[in-house]
C-alpha cells in the first residue's frame, strides 16, 4: 500500500513538472522597468534596468505580437565601478549604449560611458568615457552620428562648447576640464541655464539641436554657426513644449522622412517642414492609447517599414504603422528550460518503471549515522542563518529608508519654510525659466539641499497644472514643462494631492528605481500648486542590502563547514562501541550463543551492551526449550491441516464474494483427471434443461452462452453450477463458436477430487458466484443506460416548452404563466403560448394518450402542427380541424390527444376557445369565485379525419383570470387512492383568486402535492393561467 502511494506521488510530481515544462514553450511576459530602447535593422532593442538586460524583440504583424529572439546582459560591473545603462542610440555600425558610471565604494555618480556594440554577442567599441569634475552635477549628454561614421555629442558641461565631434575610431577619455585634441568642439558655449537635449544630423546640411531652455530647435551649419531657430513654443497643437528628442523619420507608411520633434510637454510628435513650420501633429492619446498619459520619445522605422516608439513611463511599445497598436507584453520561449523540465519529468518516471530494482537497491543502501546527523543538522544551520540574514537585511533596509525619510522630511520643512509663494506663482510660462523669480526659487532650494554634501538627496519642485505633473524647477535647471508621467501604480503622487500631506515610497520610471519623499506646496486656498520631491536611486540602498546578503552567505558557508567537521568527529566517537555490538550480533547470528560484548563506557551505550549480553543468555535458554516444543507442535499441526485447509478455502470464498476482489484460480491441473474430446463449430456441449452429469474444461477455441450471448475463452470451467445444484439441471445452453477441444469429468470422478482437495469445491462455488455477479452488473449497466437516455429525452421535451417568465415583460395588458411536471422521465402533456400578431395571443394545453417516449413524440408533433396552423391566422376550430386531418392518416397506433386552444384579442378582450375532448377550463370574473366554462362535448384529435370541433366565444373584462389544466391535476391520488377531484380544484382556485397567474399555478401545484402525501404520481400534471388587464 505504501509503495502504491509513493508511486502515485511520483506520477503526480511527473505530471506537475511536465505541465510546468509545457508552460515554458511560449509564455507572455510584461516589460519589467524598461529604461531605454532603439531599433536597428528589423530588431527592436529594449533595456530593462535589472542587470542591464537587453531584450532583442521582433514584431510579427501577422500575429500582432512581440516575440523575444534573445536577451543579453551588457555593461557588467568592474572592481572599481558599476554601470547602469540609460540610453540606446542607433550607431554607424550597430547600437550605441550610454551607461552611467557609479563608484562601487561610495555609490556616487562619476560620469558617462558610450560604447558601440556591432552585436550584443560581440565585444563593444569604446567611443567616449566622460568623468564629471563637479560632484553632484549630472549634465545630460546625448549622441548622434553622421554618414561618415563620425560621432557627435550634445552636452551641457559648464564652460564647454555644446557640440563635440569625435573621429570614427572613438576611444576618447575625458577626465578633467581639458578637452583632448581628438575632440573637435563646435556650437555655443554652455551656461548655467543651458539645457541642450538632443542632436540630429541631417544627411546633407545642418545639425538640429533641441533646447529645453528656449523650448525650440536650433539649426547649426557644419561651420559651427547657428543659422536660425525653428518651431513655436506653446500648449497649442503643433506647438513645442519641453522638446526633447529630435530626429528624421516618417510617422505614417508611405510618407516622407521629416524633421520630427518629441514635444514631451504637449504629449505629441510634431513634424516640421524645411522652413521650420509645423506641418503635422501626431498624438497617441487621441488614437485609442490605453493609458491616460504618455511620455513621447524617439520614433524609429524598421527594416520592414514598421514604425515604432516606446513609452518608458507606462512600459508600453507603440506601433504607428498600419493600425495603431500598443504592447505592454512580449512572448518568450524557453526551449532549454522546457527540455530540462521534460527531462526531469522523464527521470522522475524511472523509479516507477524500475520500482522493484529501486526498492531492492534502497534496501541494500546503508545510511550511516554520520550522514543522518549531517542531513538533520546542516539544513537547520543553513535555515537559521538564512532566516537571521533575511531579518538583518530587512532591518538594514528599514533603517536606510527611515534615515532617508527623516533627513528628507527635515530638508523638506526647511525648503517649504524658506520659499516665497509669490515667487512660485510668478513661474508660469516656459520662458520664466530665465526670470528672477525662477532664480530666487532655484537658489533657495539649492542652498538648503546641498548636493555637495554626501548622501544628500536630489530634488525636483514639480509644477502642477490641470492635475498633471511637470518637472517645474529642478536641480538640473531643465524645462519647466518637461512632463513627469505618473502611472496609476504610483499612488503616493496622487495621495499627496488628495491628502495634501507628505508621502514617501519606492517607484520605478524610465530612468530606474527611486526612493522619494514628496511634500505639497499649497496656495492661499489650500490647493497644491507645486510638489517638492527629494529622491535618491534605490541602487544605493539595494547595494547595501546585497553586501549584507553576501556577508550572510559567507557566514552560512563557514558555519556549515565547521558543523560538518564537528559532526564527523562526534559520529566517529559515538559509533565505535556500536560497531562492537554489530560484530557480536553477527557472531550470534551464526548460532554461537557463548559470545559476550565488552564495552566499558558508562553511558547509554554501556547499558545497551549489558542488556545485549543478558538477551544472548535468554536466547540460549529459549532455543533449548523451543527444540523440545517443536516435536509436539508438528504432531498437532498434522491433525489440524485438513481442518485448516477447509477453513481457509471457505473464508477465501466468503471474503472474495463480500469484498468484490477478483483473484483467479488455475484449473489446468484438473486436465490430467479428465477425458478430452473435439467439437465442431455449432455443436452444443449441453442445452438448457438437460441433466447435469459432467464438468467441462475448455482447452482450445471459444464457446458461447446462447441465452445471454456471452463468449467463454480458453482455461474456463463450464457446467459446475449444474453439478453443485440439488436439481442437477442445466440452466443455460453452451454452443461451440469454432472448433474446440474440451476436457470433461463425470460426477463420480469429481466427488473423489472433492474429498482429496476440499479447496476445489469452494473454488468452483466462487467461480459460479462471480459469473452471476458479472451478469448482474451487465444488467444493471444496461438499465442505467436506458435511464440516462430517458433523462436526455425529458430535457429535450422540456426544452421545447416556453420556460422564460415573465413571458412578455413588455406587455401590460395581460400576464401568463404555465407549469408541467411529467409523471415519468418523459410525458405526453404539453402547453404553448405565443403572439399571432400584435393584438392576438394564442395559448393552448394538451394531453396525449399514454405515457413515455411514444406519447412524448406524438406530443411534440402535435404541438408543432398546432403552432404552425395558429401562425396562419386561423380560428381555434379551424386549427383543430386541420391538425386532426394531418395526424389521422399515419396514426397506425390509434394514438389521440385532447386539446384546448384559445385566441385572445388583447384590445377587445374577445376570447375564442376551441375544444378537442379536453377538460373544461375555469374562469374568474373580476375577483369572483372560479366557475367551470360549459363547453360543448367534442371528439379528440388523431383517430378520425374530417371531424369538426366546437368553438366558443367569451368576452373578458379587466381583472378576469382563465385557468387551463390536464386530468393529471384532478385525478392525482393520495395513498388511499382518493382523487383530488374537480371540486377540490375549484375550491383551491377560489382560495387563490387574489394572486397573479404564477401564484395561482404554483398554489394549485402545492395543494396537489400536499394532497398526494408522497403517493407516486400516476399522470403528467400541467397547468396554464392567463390574467387579462384590458387593452
Amino acid at each position: 500500500m505504501n509503495q502504491q502511494i509513493l508511486a502515485g506521488l511520483f506520477i503526480l510530481l511527473c505530471i506537475l513538472v511536465a505541465a510546468a515544462a509545457s508552460t515554458q514553450i511560449s509564455i507572455e511576459k510584461r516589460f519589467s522597468n524598461p529604461v531605454a530602447y532603439a531599433v536597428s535593422g528589423e530588431t527592436i532593442y529594449v533595456v530593462e534596468k535589472e542587470g542591464n538586460r537587453v531584450l532583442a524583440l521582433d514584431y510579427s504583424p501577422s500575429e500582432n505580437r512581440l516575440i523575444l529572439q534573445k536577451s543579453f546582459t551588457v555593461e557588467k560591473d568592474d572592481p572599481e565601478n558599476y554601470y547602469m545603462v540609460r540610453r540606446l542610440y542607433p550607431g554607424p555600425n550597430g547600437v550605441v549604449v550610454r551607461s552611467w558610471i557609479y563608484d562601487r565604494r561610495t555609490k556616487e555618480f562619476k560620469g558617462y560611458r558610450f560604447r558601440q556594440y556591432p552585436s550584443f554577442s560581440e565585444p563593444p567599441q569604446e567611443i567616449l568615457t566622460l568623468f564629471m569634475q563637479e560632484k553632484g552635477r549630472i549634465p545630460d549628454v546625448n549622441y548622434a552620428f553622421d554618414r561618415q561614421g563620425r560621432h557627435y555629442f550634445i552636452n551641457n558641461c559648464p564652460g564647454q562648447y555644446n557640440i563635440w565631434q569625435i573621429p570614427p575610431e572613438g576611444k576618447v577619455r575625458i577626465t578633467g576640464p581639458e578637452i583632448p585634441p581628438a575632440v573637435r568642439q563646435m556650437g555655443d558655449r554652455n551656461t548655467d541655464i543651458s539645457y541642450w537635449a538632443w542632436i540630429c544630423i541631417a544627411d546633407k546640411g545642418p545639425f538640429y539641436v533641441s533646447s529645453m531652455a528656449t523650448e525650440r530647435i536650433a539649426m547649426y551649419l557644419p561651420g559651427d554657426e547657428v543659422t536660425r531657430v525653428v518651431g513655436e513654443t506653446g500648449f497649442h497643437e503643433g506647438g513645442l513644449l519641453a522638446p526633447y528628442e529630435v530626429f528624421f523619420t516618417r510617422m505614417e507608411p508611405g510618407s516622407p522622412d521629416r524633421l520630427t520633434v518629441a514635444s514631451t510637454g504637449n504629449r505629441s510628435w510634431v513634424q516640421l517642414d524645411e522652413d521650420g513650420r509645423s506641418v503635422k501633429t501626431f498624438s497617441a492619446l487621441k488614437s485609442g492609447y490605453p493609458f491616460a498619459d504618455i511620455y513621447v520619445g524617439r520614433v524609429y522605422t524598421s527594416g520592414k517599414g514598421e514604425i515604432f516608439s516606446f513609452d518608458l513611463a507606462n512600459k508600453c511599445l507603440l506601433v504607428h504603422s498600419r493600425n495603431f497598436a500598443a504592447f505592454t507584453t512580449y512572448h518568450s520561449s524557453q526551449p532549454l528550460r522546457a527540455a530540462l523540465l521534460f527531462a526531469l519529468s522523464a527521470i522522475l518516471l524511472l523509479p516507477i518503471l524500475f520500482r522493484r530494482r529501486v526498492t531492492a537497491l534502497l534496501q541494500r543502501v546503508r545510511f550511516p549515522f554520520f550522514l543522518k546527523l549531517l542531513l538533520l543538522s546542516i539544513p537547520l544551520v543553513v535555515l537559521s542563518s538564512v532566516v537571521v540574514g533575511d531579518q538583518v537585511r530587512k532591518v538594514i533596509k528599514a533603517d536606510l529608508e527611515a534615515e532617508s525619510v527623516l533627513r528628507s522630511a527635515n530638508l523638506s520643512r526647511a525648503v517649504l519654510n524658506s520659499l516665497s509663494l509669490e515667487d512660485l506663482k510668478m513661474v508660469q510660462a516656459p520662458e520664466d525659466r530665465c526670470g528672477p523669480a525662477y532664480e530666487r526659487v532655484y537658489a533657495t532650494v539649492s542652498r538648503i539641499v546641498d548636493l555637495k554634501v554626501q548622501n544628500t538627496p536630489k530634488w525636483i519642485l514639480h509644477k502642477i497644472r490641470e492635475g498633471r505633473y511637470y518637472y517645474g524647477i529642478n536641480m538640473w535647471r531643465g524645462s519647466i514643462y518637461e512632463p513627469f508621467i505618473v502611472p496609476r501604480d504610483r499612488r503616493m503622487f496622487f495621495n499627496v494631492l488628495l491628502e495634501k500631506a507628505p508621502q514617501h515610497g519606492r517607484f520605478t520610471d524610465e530612468q530606474g528605481e527611486w526612493f522619494s519623499f514628496i511634500a505639497p506646496v499649497l496656495d492661499e486656498k489650500g490647493c497644491p500648486i507645486y510638489v517638492l520631491e527629494l529622491y535618491r536611486p534605490t541602487e544605493e540602498m539595494d547595494r547595501s542590502e546585497k553586501d549584507a546578503e553576501m556577508r550572510v552567505v559567507r557566514i552560512v558557508g563557514g558555519t556549515a563547514l565547521v558543523a560538518t567537521i564537528l559532526i564527523f568527529l562526534f559520529s566517529y566517537l559515538f559509533t565505535r562501541p556500536l560497531r562492537r555490538l554489530i560484530q557480536g550480533t553477527n557472531v550470534i547470528k551464526q548460532g554461537n550463543f557463548d559470545c559476550t560484548i565488552q564495552v566499558s563506557s558508562r553511558d547509554e551505550v554501556g547499558t545497551l551492551a549489558r542488556a545485549f549480553n543478558e538477551m544472548v543468555s535468554d536466547l540460549k535458554r529459549y532455543t533449548e526449550d523451543l527444540s523440545k516444543a517443536v516435536s509436539a507442535k508438528e504432531m498437532v499441526e498434522s491433525r489440524l491441516h485438513m481442518a485448516d485447509t477447509i477453513q481457509r478455502s471457505l473464508r477465501k470464498v466468503i471474503e472474495e464474494v463480500m469484498g468484490g476482489t477478483s483473484s483467479e484460480y488455475a484449473f489446468e491441473w484438473l486436465v490430467q483427471h479428465m477425458e478430452g474430446c473435439s467439437y465442431k463449430k455449432g455443436e452444443y456441449l449441453f442445452r438448457k434443461g438437460e441433466r447435469a452429469e459432467k464438468i467441462y474444461y475448455l482447452e482450445q477455441g471459444t464457446l458461447r452462452v446462447v441465452e445471454i450471448d456471452q463468449v467463454v475463452t480458453k482455461g474456463a470451467i463450464i457446467g459446475e453450477t449444474g453439478i453443485l445444484s440439488p436439481m442437477k439441471e442445466r440452466t443455460l445452453s453452451i454452443m461451440c463458436d469454432e472448433e474446440c477441444v474440451v476436457f470433461s469429468m463425470d460426477e463420480e470422478k469429481a466427488r473423489e477430487l472433492f474429498f482429496s482437495d476440499p479447496s476445489l469445491v469452494f473454488q468452483l462455488i466462487l467461480t459460479s458466484i462471480k459469473r452471476s455477479l458479472t451478469n448482474l452488473k451487465r444488467t444493471v449497466a444496461e438499465m442505467e443506460r436506458i435511464e440516462a437516455d430517458l433523462r436526455i429525452a425529458r430535457d429535450i421535451q422540456v426544452g421545447v416548452l416556453p420556460r422564460s417568465f415573465p413571458a412578455f415583460p413588455e406587455r401590460s395588458d395581460f400576464e401568463i404563466f404555465a407549469f408541467m411536471e411529467p409523471a415519468r422521465e418523459v410525458g405526453g402533456d404539453f402547453y404553448d403560448f405565443f403572439l399571432v400578431d400584435e393584438n392576438k395571443l394564442c395559448f393552448m394545453i394538451g394531453d396525449v394518450s399514454g405515457k413515455g417516449i411514444p406519447a412524448a413524440l406524438f406530443m411534440m408533433v402535435t404541438k408543432i402542427l398546432l403552432k404552425t396552423m395558429a401562425k396562419g391566422g386561423m380560428s381555434p376550430d379551424e386549427i383543430l380541424f386541420n391538425v386532426n386531418n394531418i395526424l389521422s392518416p399515419d396514426n397506425d397506433a390509434s394514438m389521440f390527444v385532447t386539446v384546448l386552444c384559445a385566441i385572445l384579442d388583447t384590445q377587445t378582450g374577445e376570447l375564442m376557445i376551441g375544444n378537442a375532448g379536453h377538460n373544461p377550463p375555469l374562469l374568474c370574473r373580476c375577483g369572483e369565485d372560479f366557475e367551470y366554462i360549459a363547453l360543448p362535448r367534442s371528439f379528440v384529435l388523431g383517430p378520425m379525419q374530417e371531424i369538426r370541433f366546437p368553438c366558443e366565444t367569451l368576452s373578458l373584462r379587466a381583472g378576469d383570470t382563465i385557468f387551463f389544466y390536464t386530468d393529471g391535476v384532478t385525478e392525482a391520488a393520495d395513498p388511499t387512492y382518493e382523487l383530488f377531484s374537480p371540486e377540490r380544484l375549484k375550491h383551491g382556485l377560489d382560495e387563490l383568486k387574489g394572486k397573479d397567474a404564477q401564484g395561482i399555478v404554483y398554489g394549485i401545484r402545492d395543494m396537489v402535492r400536499v394532497f398526494a402525501s408522497g403517493a407516486p404520481q400516476s399522470d403528467d400534471i400541467t397547468m396554464l393561467g392567463v390574467r387579462y388587464f384590458g387593452g
